[in-house]
């Protein structure tokens, strides 16, 4: 009975969490089309975009704000967000035991993982600074009003670094523990043997592979914890965040040059 709690928790779980990955797909195509819809040369071509973008492209989210009050704020707010989704499916993840939980968390976890950093470098690239404001909406469908909008095209330059930098914090944090949760459920999935070398099968085992997490995504590679010779799939998932690792210090580089450089609508402060 309680493993039968377990399977139907975590399958719940990773449903919710498709749905989420389903709104950042379809949030994908639509910025992606949204290019075409605007010439890259003309002027304002991303405040374009942005008006042009619709926002009923959450449809999980608008149907749970038809939910009746307080329920709809709770599982809207709270319960049905990516951050939120991504943290508690790496828990069942790692520590978890029943190949049914483990296998499909981690396949969820990666393809998440994946789909958020295409999002946030297609985002930047189509929309600049002002895909901030489809950061919030993804989440909680925020109304688009003028105020919004005017407010976005005036943020200022203090104002853009904050917002990228708490951004790309976050996305490397949930990177970090993801992977780590990952190569736990991978762990466990080959039994006693394990995927890695040097990894005690203790109730710390997370510990000693998130620490195996972090100096693999800063491509540091220590070598004390390594994937074993003759376990490809450890191999491959280690690869993986290696390059997830490069990605996203590209994605640094590119979201911080653009942040400074789109000056469309920014008007800066005058001294006295």
């Amino acid at each position: 009975m309680w493993v039968f709690l377990k399977v139907l928790f975590s399958t719940t779980l990773a449903l919710a969490l498709v749905a989420k990955l389903w709104e950042i797909l379809n949030h994908i195509i639509v910025a992606i089309l949204s290019v075409a819809r605007t010439q890259p040369g003309e002027q304002g071509a991303q405040r374009e975009r942005l008006r042009m973008f619709p926002l009923r492209i959450w449809p999980v989210t608008s149907r749970l704000r038809k939910l009746p009050f307080p329920a709809s704020r709770i599982v809207q707010r709270l319960l049905f967000r990516y951050r939120t989704l991504m943290l508690t499916e790496a828990a069942v993840a790692a520590f978890s035991t029943h190949p049914l939980i483990v296998i499909p968390s981690a396949l969820v976890l990666f393809a998440g993982l994946w789909l958020e950093i295409f999002r946030i470098l297609i985002d930047r690239l189509t929309f600049g600074h002002k895909d901030d404001f489809f950061r919030g909406s993804l989440g909680t469908v925020l109304p688009f009003s003028t105020g919004s909008h005017r407010e976005l095209l005036s943020m200022t330059r203090q104002a853009r670094l904050h917002n990228f930098v708490r951004l790309f914090s976050q996305l490397v944090a949930l990177a970090t523990v993801a992977y780590a949760a990952m190569y736990c459920a991978l762990d466990t999935t080959f039994g006693d043997a394990g995927a890695f070398v040097n990894v005690p099968h203790t109730p710390e085992k997370f510990l000693h592979l998130l620490y195996f997490s972090i100096v693999t995504i800063a491509t540091v590679g220590y070598g004390d914890i390594i994937p074993r010779v003759d376990c490809l799939p450890a191999r491959m998932l280690t690869a993986s965040e290696i390059i997830a690792g490069f990605a996203m210090l590209v994605l640094l580089v590119t979201c911080v040059s653009l942040t400074f450089s789109d000056e469309e609508g920014y008007e800066p402060k005058k001294t006295p």
